[in-house]
């Protein structure tokens, strides 16, 4: 897990999976299935 942002201010995590993992469809099907879309700009 990488944190980006400055100190004090808001930042985000990035998760880094490794790469060919077996696991990852089963991941990304639960993580998109758990987050909403992004907003529809207006």
């Amino acid at each position: 897990i990488a944190r980006h942002g400055r100190p004090g201010g808001q930042g985000h995590l990035t998760l880094h999976l490794p790469a060919g993992w077996h696991r990852q469809p089963a991941w990304l099907n639960a993580f998109t299935a758990t987050h909403d879309p992004p907003a529809h700009p207006a």
